[in-house]
């Protein structure tokens, strides 16, 4: 019998007749139903969630399919997983997990992202004390707004000038995650350099695409990218009826936040003319509730489906690709 070459491989190159084992992943403790080859229940365990304990658990026992998941119903739902996976693999499907180097990279992306809330937070906290008291704090960057002690109203100031000091520290840890994001997709990454072409798109939402998506073959079609990412809209058809709703926002909901920002850019007063820009124009155009809303998100979708195939081929970015092949019909 062929030797399984991927994870889905070792799922289905076991017979029927093989040990399978459900595992329900709690925080502290994890619950374990066993199947023997008879389809019978064998064991059912209960251990604590830590690689020592899943080592000596299953050190020394024979090969058997294993489905895991996790949830709150762990008695019930970790036996019906094994049956579940002794019945028919198909309807189970595996998962990769990223590298511990791509988890290091990932970390600090999140940690970036943290900090910029949290000095979001502290400049909306600060504006709003300000705010009741007649006085204004002028319109100004992130970056600079810690430098505005000297438009505190004075009564204000022991209670802010903490505040503005934090953000001041923040923003010169902000910038060395900057320089590290950078470092890292000129370095590691190298795909990164292809995405930036787009206008918008910088070594964040680079780097955070590239590690999401992972292997870009994976998607036999560039458009099923926008689905994967949680941009494509939800559909809830009976007889007759076929209601506009919401996204689905299934996905990584960082790297699509990302991309809906880049997409302001481009639709935005200083975004240079492309295709993006003019297909979100023609949408916002078509007028209707939440016109410009959806321009956006269509911008974001197209903008992930062309940074996928611009990482599969290669290809020079071309803003008015599109346009020009029209022109040429034409």
């Amino acid at each position: 019998m062929r030797r399984p070459t991927s994870i889905r491989d070792t799922i289905q190159w076991f017979p029927r007749d093989t040990i399978c084992a459900g595992i329900d992943i709690g925080d502290r403790y994890s619950q374990i139903a066993v199947l023997d080859e008879d389809g019978e229940v064998s064991e059912k365990s209960r251990i604590r969630t830590t690689p020592a304990a899943f080592q000596r658990h299953f050190q020394g026992k024979p090969p058997m399919r294993l489905a895991m998941e996790v949830g709150t119903h762990s008695p019930w739902l970790s036996q019906l997983l094994a049956r579940l996976c002794r019945f028919d693999p198909q309807l189970l499907y595996p998962i990769g997990h990223k590298t511990e180097a791509a988890r290091a990279v990932w970390s600090i992306l999140r940690s970036r992202d943290a900090l910029v809330r949290s000095r979001t937070m502290l400049i909306n906290h600060a504006r709003g004390i300000v705010k009741p008291t007649g006085h204004r704090l002028p319109k100004c960057s992130s970056r600079r707004f810690g430098k505005l002690q000297d438009k505190l109203p004075e009564y204000l100031c022991p209670a802010l000038e903490p505040i503005l000091q934090t953000v001041n520290q923040l923003n010169d840890q902000i910038q060395v995650y900057n320089r590290q994001i950078e470092c890292l997709g000129r370095d590691q990454y190298p795909e990164t350099a292809l995405m930036q072409q787009v206008p918008g798109v910088g070594p964040i939402t680079a780097l955070t695409y590239s590690l999401t998506i992972g292997d870009p073959w994976r998607f036999a079609r560039n458009r099923d990218v926008g689905a994967y990412l949680g941009l494509v809209p939800r559909r809830s058809q009976t007889g007759q009826s076929d209601p506009e709703l919401p996204i689905t926002k299934a996905g990584n909901r960082y790297l699509r936040s990302l991309l809906v920002q880049c997409s302001h850019y481009i639709l935005g007063p200083f975004g240079p003319d492309s295709d993006l820009r003019r297909s979100g124009q023609r949408i916002a155009l078509r007028g209707g509730k939440n016109a410009k809303k959806r321009a956006r998100v269509a911008v974001a979708r197209r903008l992930a489906v062309m940074l996928l195939s611009m990482w599969k081929t290669g290809e020079v970015y071309d803003p008015l690709h599109g346009s020009a092949n029209e022109s040429s019909a034409a």
